[in-house]
């Protein structure tokens, strides 16, 4: 055979078994699954930017199965498929799986349903320590194949990353002057190997994949791969050596299989970072990613990335910028500024929080009695809101001079929490038309003007609005804006100064308010009046009406709240209820409200009960719109049942007669609605009304919820309980001759 004939096969043979490499089974994989069908996994989840233009289509994130236990230099990567999102909150641990398909071929895990996790190994949340405080010690790859190599030098990308003392704009000098000083990246230490295989200078080395990257299949998970294998064999175990290695790849590394161009990847709550030729160089794609190493989520408006305020929205192909650190959300959970921050829970406050709100990046200027970042919080029933909001001045200056969204304002985002691990995200919260960010919701455009107040519908579930205030703003040494916090339920008012408040620069989506055509009942409470509650401040009804031990403290004659709440205090009853199990739609902005809403919108009232009588709400809010059947109440001579008479009993059993409560098998009902003061004389036989003003009744009560049934007899007998069970206004309307309420 021809000498050129067995060298074209030689190179055919060559070339096939180089493909068939880079396709094969790496000898090691084969023990990923053991024979029992269960393979053993470190979970790893990567959030990757794969371009600067499209927010929509330009984060992908993936939940990886790496291989634990292969010799050094074979930590293989596996992608999950399927219910990967299962596996999310097992990030950085070690895990037994089963019931899963692995592909060697592809380097896939499929997770169906059926999966059973064992945790063998459990990391501490990041989210229980401070994210980004202290030392770390960065070291930067500069990675090469044999057929391609990154398109700057070692030294190029040490200057870019840690500064050439020239004042340049850096990774490093801009965590430095955004954490004010709290995280030092510090270049891994200048060291050369022994026998020469590397350098580090500036916290840069350079590394040689023996590979080249025209080879079929390597895209950059096998790059990926191969550069870990080499660097592992060079210095040991990177994320023990190291806080975070970064390693700078060549161009031409396709991200899969059908998309070629990414700009950088990371693990998140890890160490590891990936970046696509040039990107290595930028500060916004290197901050960014690091950003993920610590644990954070992107910035969202409108699409990922969409925040662009701060480091996790968007990235920008810019060496030496831009000036700009993050938003409001992760100023919070870094812990910079943790001596400047406040946390608000507004659903158990009692008054609105009120205070100076200074722009961080004068958070070195800021007194002790002023914040820089606050966090807001709700809970429903011992329950944290797992979504708080944040707040801060998004002011551009200083290091902070090109953030790219919503400058000079007043911003608050809304954090969720996307990984366990810590890896929490947010989005911007726009406001319908108001707030410190003001939005043209039809057209998605920015009006420059910031609004006085913005309004959060419905906040945390609770059926209230959250209000937030910019009640005046400084400029100067020391920005700052005085703000107030608070929920429209009836109870918290403004910290805004009253006099000389500036008007709203934002149109007002509520009718104006006209007077009111209903007329007020002689057994209403006040919907104007205020009166103060020692321990509460300045309260109204509707805040007296949610809270019965108060109820049980002051309704009395002598406070004020007795003749201003007659309804909520029982000092009468017009029998006519709020069902706030009710829902009714209002329009499309407003959705689908209840009573509780409509109780504290006056101009709704007089545009959906007064304007429009069928409207649903006349029917579900009887109390507040003032619309339930008229009744007439006339004192009962006769001590009997009236028989012909209803009263309402509730929204489930409706209009019932004096029949029905004197024979239904439930005493809790007589015990209830003969508190009630049209049940009681429309019954007055049943519930016994016909007694002598000053005689105790013969009815029980409790004392609390475990004990049992007392009566007037038992509490006649203990003196010692008269002072404080007597300031219960019913056992003061039971035990009238014992408790001197005659």
């Amino acid at each position: 055979m021809p000498k050129l004939v067995h060298l074209i096969l030689a190179t055919v043979i060559i070339h096939l078994l180089r493909g068939a490499e880079s396709r094969s089974v790496p000898r090691y994989l084969r023990s990923l699954q053991r024979d029992d069908g269960t393979i053993m996994c470190k979970i790893r989840v990567v959030a990757a930017m794969l371009d600067f233009e499209n927010e929509e289509s330009s984060t992908n994130h993936e939940v990886l199965c790496v291989e634990p236990n292969g010799a050094r230099g074979e930590a293989y990567v596996y992608v999950i498929e399927g219910s990967d999102s299962v596996l999310v909150e097992y990030a950085n641990e070690q895990v037994s799986l089963t019931h899963v398909i692995v592909d060697d071929q592809l380097m896939t895990v499929k997770v169906g349903e059926n999966v059973t996790i064992t945790r063998h190994s459990r990391h501490r949340n990041l989210q229980e320590l401070p994210y980004a405080i202290g030392t770390r010690t960065v070291l930067a790859l500069r990675v090469s194949f044999l057929d391609t190599e990154p398109s700057y030098s070692a030294e190029f990308l040490g200057q870019t990353l840690f500064g050439a003392d020239n004042g340049t704009i850096t990774m490093q000098s801009q965590f430095e002057a955004c954490s004010f000083g709290k995280l030092q990246l510090t270049p891994a230490q200048d060291e050369v190997h022994s026998n020469g295989e590397y350098t580090i200078a500036n916290g840069v080395a350079e590394i040689t994949v023996p590979r080249n990257t025209t080879e079929v299949g390597l895209t950059r998970w096998y790059a990926e791969r191969a550069a870990r294998a080499e660097a592992e064999r060079l210095f040991g175990d990177l994320e023990l050596a190291y806080d975070h290695v970064l390693f700078c790849m060549p161009n031409g590394i396709p991200y899969t299989d059908d998309r070629s161009f990414w700009v950088a990847y990371a693990y998140l709550s890890a160490g590891l970072s990936f970046y696509n030729d040039n990107n290595c160089l930028y500060v916004s794609v290197v901050s960014h990613e690091l950003g993920h190493n610590f644990g954070l989520g992107h910035s969202n408006y409108g699409g990922q990335y969409g925040d662009r305020s701060g480091t996790m929205g968007l990235g920008y192909p810019q060496i030496g910028g831009p000036r700009r650190c993050f938003n409001a959300e992760k100023n919070y959970l870094l812990g910079w500024y943790s001596d400047r921050a406040v946390a608000i829970n507004v659903l158990e406050q009692q008054r609105a929080w009120g205070g100076t709100l200074v722009a961080f990046p004068d958070y070195n200027k800021a007194d002790v009695d002023e914040v820089v970042v606050i966090r807001i919080d709700g809970a429903l029933d011992g329950r944290n809101n797992p979504n708080p909001h944040y707040i801060h001045f998004n002011r551009a200056k200083g290091f902070h001079s090109e953030t790219k969204s919503f400058a000079n304002l007043i911003v608050t985002v809304q954090g969720f929490s996307g990984y366990r691990v810590g890896a929490v995200g947010s989005y911007v919260v726009p406001a319908d038309g108001v707030g410190g960010i003001a939005i043209d919701t039809a057209e998605q455009r920015y009006i420059p003007e910031p609004a006085i107040q913005q309004r959060i519908f419905n906040f945390a579930n609770s059926n209230f609005d959250l209000i937030i205030e910019v009640c005046s703003q400084e400029y100067g040494d020391k920005d700052s804006a005085d703000i107030s916090i608070h929920i429209d339920d009836g109870r918290q008012q403004s910290a805004c100064p009253q006099d000389g408040q500036p008007p709203s620069t934002a149109p007002s989506l509520f009718p104006s308010v006209s007077p009111s055509s209903r007329p007020t009942t002689y057994c209403e409470d006040s919907q104007d009046a205020w009166f103060d509650v020692v321990g509460y401040g300045n309260v109204n009804c509707l805040w007296l009406s949610h809270n019965r031990p108060v109820q049980n403290q002051i309704c009395r004659e002598g406070h004020p709240a007795y003749s201003i709440c007659p309804d909520t205090c029982r000092k009468c009853h017009d029998n006519c209820e709020d069902d706030y199990q009710a829902n009714f739609f209002v329009n499309r902005i407003r959705g689908t409200q209840n009573c509780r809403w409509l109780s504290v919108r006056p101009a709704w009232q007089t545009l959906l009960c007064d304007a429009d009588a069928d409207h649903p709400a006349r029917g579900a809010c009887g109390e507040t719109c003032n619309s339930c059947p008229h009744l007439e109440i006339s004192p009962n001579h006769l001590c009997e049942d009236d028989v012909n008479t209803t009263f309402y009993a509730n929204h489930v059993q409706g209009w019932k007669n004096c029949a029905w409560l004197a024979g239904t098998s439930n005493p809790v009902w007589r015990y209830h609605l003969c508190r009630q003061e049209a049940p009681k004389r429309i019954c007055a036989e049943t519930c016994g009304a016909c007694r002598d003003n000053c005689d105790d009744s013969a009815e029980t009560f409790h004392v609390d919820r475990l004990s049992a049934s007392r009566d007037c007899s038992w509490l006649a007998a203990r003196p010692g309980w008269h002072a404080e069970l007597c300031s219960d206004v019913v056992v003061a309307d039971l035990c009238k001759e014992t408790c001197n309420t005659c």
